[in-house]
């Protein structure tokens, strides 16, 4: 029954500001108009260039890194003497670099933030009093960080399967042409798929590459393992050519010519 009172209490007031604004937008219209308007919630980048310049999108104002600059490694203690981590986990944060758990450790602070959890709570001593909640949030705050490790552990495979799309969704694209023949002529080389009939040597390179592109394909659906592996050594055998050309040119280019040196000044003339 008190609920229902203040319930009805709430919405008269609500029903009571809104009919005097109504009255108010009817006698000063310019003033009202401007006061209406919504004012955009500031960015997550905009919050966090508040307090980190234009460094790495952080967490909002109300996290107050500032207050608390151990943060990170406070986080990185809670999580090793922690017995509901996992030990691979442990692990890769362990073997972190700073700047690697000042990323992950800004990020965490913002996912929880978004979720009403201030991250330093949990490397506080006053979660302590309330274990229930203590489990709660340690279980939220594993589970973004496992998905991290997951997602660092997985990005060479991740690298793999983004170019394999890239390269079928579009096939004629310049660079995924050129990594097209890499990967046909690996795959040839070591026995995934058939060198090209000798009839398609005088056939259009639109012809040709089709025929790659669905060799490719084929090998991809049948071997998906040693296919894989064949894109890991296409893409650093490209790296390595992109740095080793990249070193040339940079020892190849001509050194600016040295500013000439001034002309010796005249001898003084003795005056009688």
């Amino acid at each position: 029954m008190e609920l229902l009172i203040v319930a009805v209490l709430v919405l008269i007031s609500v029903v009571g500001v809104q009919s005097f604004r109504g009255r108010k937008a009817e006698e000063t219209p310019q003033v009202i108009e401007a006061e209406v308007i919504p004012e955009k919630e500031p960015t997550m980048v905009a919050k966090a260039s508040d307090w980190m310049g234009n460094q790495v999108s952080g967490i909002g104002n109300k996290l107050g890194w500032k207050k608390n600059e151990e943060l990170p490694s406070q986080f990185r203690n809670w999580v090793a003497n922690s017995k509901e981590v996992d030990k691979g986990l442990k692990t890769w944060i362990s073997d972190m670099p700073d700047d690697g758990l000042q990323g992950l450790t800004e990020q965490l602070a913002e996912f929880c933030n978004n979720l009403n959890i201030e991250l330093d709570w949990l490397v506080s001593e006053g979660i302590e009093k309330d274990p229930d909640l203590k489990k709660v949030i340690s279980e939220i705050v594993l589970s973004y960080c496992n998905a991290c490790w997951k997602a660092a552990e997985s990005q060479d495979e991740l690298e793999v399967f983004k170019t394999y799309l890239s390269l079928i969704e579009n096939p004629t694209n310049k660079a995924n042409v050129i990594l097209s023949k890499d990967i046909f002529t690996e795959l040839v080389k070591q026995g995934l798929t058939e060198t090209a009939p000798p009839e398609l040597f005088l056939a259009s390179d639109k012809e040709r590459q089709t025929h790659m592109v669905e060799a490719i394909q084929k090998t991809a659906d049948e071997n998906r393992k040693a296919f894989n592996q064949v894109i890991r050594i296409v893409l650093t055998k490209q790296e390595e050519d992109a740095t080793t050309e990249k070193t040339e040119e940079d020892q190849s280019e001509p050194s600016a010519p040295s500013a000439p040196s001034a002309p010796a000044s005249a001898p003084q003339t003795a005056t009688a």
